[in-house]
């Protein structure tokens, strides 16, 4: 050990670094962590901007996709209202459904919420008018879906008349053409055309009450009918020859009756029905479904791009492989000065061992007189040894 720390060496036999070369040491390892930190660090920066881009396509994708089913919700919308109002029991799950869509598309693009991000501020413009536009659409639609059970309630009545006509019309002709081949009065032939007429008048009036617009027009219709088609039959009920149709036209009747005053009963909520219907039915003809495609084209159009995102990712990407080039050329030099140190080392050492050997051939031979070059090479403590030994051997010998 002592030996080691003549030879100015560490005890595990490197070289202990003073001076110059640990001062050289110490700014080769400050480079060496400059150049590393800022490589990992643009490294990382690289991957930001692509990151980014793809979280906002994500987001745009999802504000994309509800602006779409906000459009198809709109288009359909007058349709699935006109079916709702005339009683259609399964237009009134599409037409909820619709309503959800829209108010929920336009909550998360207005606000952020439901999975779908806050629109941009560039497209708030068209989120905003679309808003506009549906919030008396919704009011009358939420007044809409409150008539469901009354107006699918009328819609089975009148589906209940309308079974009816064939029977009636085929009942009211036979009894027409047996009074106009009989010779019967003029009086039971005007009553026979009343119920041929109201035959097909009745269910017609049934019908249009729901499907129409003006239901107060098919409402007079239906009870006109309500009036004249009882008192046909209680005309021709005496008459032998067509007794047993009147019967059973009578029949049909008593058992319709009820579903005709139900429906007139009805009339007035069936208009405060069809008057909330009126704004879905024109905002869904063209206002709404225009708005909300030019909603939907404009966040089509955010879509896509990353140019910008592109361009910044790949200057980070170039800065972070010149940093990583500049700590790679740190490592190489600091290998090539430690391998090209070691090589003089070992150059100057090699040199040293011959030397001495040189010096000690004269030993060899029996020479006490000889003196090794005592140097600050690797083999100075050795020839300082050697010199010692020698210098006892001589003083022996002259003993």
């Amino acid at each position: 050990m002592a030996l080691l720390g003549i030879f100015g060496q560490s005890e595990t036999g490197v070289p202990a670094p003073t001076g110059a070369a640990a001062a050289r040491a110490q700014a080769v390892r400050q480079q060496l962590k400059l150049w590393g930190a800022l490589w990992a660090g643009f490294g990382i920066l690289a991957f930001m901007p692509l990151v980014w881009h793809i979280v906002q396509q994500e987001s745009l994708k999802q504000q994309f996709q509800a602006a779409a089913r906000m459009q198809l919700a709109a288009s359909h919308l007058q349709r699935v209202a006109q079916s709702a109002v005339s009683g259609n029991a399964g237009a009134f799950p599409q037409l909820r459904e619709a309503e959800q869509t829209i108010s929920g598309g336009l909550e998360g693009l207005l606000q952020g919420s439901g999975g779908i991000e806050q629109a941009s501020a560039r497209v708030q413009p068209l989120v905003s008018e679309v808003n506009q536009q549906w919030e008396p659409v919704k009011a009358s639609v939420s007044t809409l879906l409150g008539f469901e059970k009354a107006l699918t309630d009328l819609e089975k009545r009148v589906r209940a008349i309308n079974a009816r006509e064939a029977d009636m019309l085929d009942l009211a002709d036979q009894i027409q053409s047996t009074l106009a081949q009989g010779g019967g009065s003029a009086r039971d032939l005007y009553h026979a055309g009343q119920l041929v007429s109201f035959a097909t008048r009745i269910p017609q009036g049934a019908r249009h009450m729901l499907s129409r617009p003006d239901p107060d027009k098919w409402a007079r219709e239906l009870e006109a009918g309500a009036r004249a088609y009882p008192e046909a039959l209680r005309v021709l009920a005496p008459v032998a020859a067509v007794r047993e149709r009147v019967e059973k036209l009578s029949g049909i009747y008593v058992a319709i009756a009820p579903e005709i005053n139900t429906l007139l009963a009805n009339l007035k909520p069936l208009v405060t029905a069809k008057a909330a219907a009126a704004p879905v039915l024109a905002a869904g003809e063209k206002a709404l479904p225009e708005s909300t495609e030019r909603l939907a084209r404009a966040l089509a159009g955010q879509a896509g791009g990353g140019l910008w995102e592109g361009l910044l990712t790949a200057l980070l990407a170039a800065a972070a492989a010149w940093f990583a080039i500049l700590f790679t050329r740190v490592l190489v030099r600091e290998a090539r000065g430690r391998q090209s140190q070691s090589e003089t080392e070992n150059r100057r050492n090699q040199e040293a061992i011959l030397r001495l050997l040189d010096e000690m051939g004269s030993l060899a031979e029996g020479d006490l007189t000889v003196t090794a070059s005592v140097t600050e090479d690797m083999t100075g403590a050795i020839a300082d040894s050697i010199n010692f030994t020698v210098s006892e051997l001589r003083t022996i010998v002259q003993r």
